[in-house]
């Protein structure tokens, strides 16, 4: 009678087996990382690029985009009232201005979408996280945002929300990355500088994102690191009148 032999994985081929899946997990978890700290690049890159565009514009046609009050005269858009601000509707003209001028990619609509909504790749430019843009928003009475001490236009970045969904005030990155960006590029605080960060809708101080409301003074609120969602935080980059 004929034995038969059963065959099966030796310790050897096991742990072989083992560390080819430790190393595939590994490989996985790495690979995020690393396109989240290109979605974390690609703020900054975006923030310059918009803020030399929109400058360059102000030298060359010697009107901010958007707000240009003779912008007929040269492309078939919308005019702005001229007064220097990035006024509703103005911040969606904003980016068909600087798109005519041909001065950033892209194609954009130049007005709000129906409901009252900035949509990225439609209307604003679109960021690289999921469903995120951004937003020219002015700031008209000084010490508004942070007890700042002027009035002045700033890049927004975040997503549209339910509240003021034309403004993309919904959160878009935890407090961490925000304060990476901030600190980089600025003085790391969330509430003073040229880089600054609030709580969804800047609605106030929940215990999201910041320590504080945004009506607070410069420097009274901090980044509150261990709050760890992705849709905390909204950044507002300040780029002048």
């Amino acid at each position: 009678m004929t034995q038969k032999l059963t065959k099966a994985f030796t310790l050897v081929e096991l742990s072989i087996v083992i560390v080819i899946i430790g190393l595939i997990i590994a490989g996985v978890t790495a690979g995020k990382g690393l396109v989240r700290q290109a979605q974390l690049r690609s703020i900054t890159t975006d923030i310059t690029k918009y803020t030399a565009a929109y400058n360059a514009f102000k030298i060359q046609y010697n009107a901010v985009p958007g707000d240009m009050k003779n912008a007929s005269s040269y492309w078939t858009t919308t005019n702005g009232n001229g007064n220097g601000y990035v006024d509703s509707p103005e911040n969606f003209s904003t980016w068909k201005h600087l798109e005519l001028s041909k001065l950033i990619a892209g194609s954009y609509t130049g007005a709000i979408a129906s409901g009252g909504y900035a949509v990225p790749g439609i209307n604003v430019p679109k960021g690289a996280f999921n469903n995120s843009g951004y937003q020219i928003i002015s700031q008209y009475a000084a010490g508004a945002i942070y007890g700042r001490g002027k009035t002045e236009n700033g890049i927004r970045f975040g997503r549209s929300g339910t509240a003021y969904p034309a403004h993309m005030n919904a959160g878009v990155i935890s407090p961490g990355n925000a304060y990476m960006i901030d600190q980089k590029s600025d003085d790391g605080l969330a509430s003073r500088g040229n880089i600054i960060a609030a709580a969804s809708n800047f609605l106030g101080s929940n215990g999201i994102c910041v320590t504080g409301p945004y009506t607070g003074a410069a420097g009274s609120s901090n980044y509150i690191m261990t709050d760890t969602s992705d849709s905390s935080c909204v950044m507002q980059f300040w780029i002048g009148k």
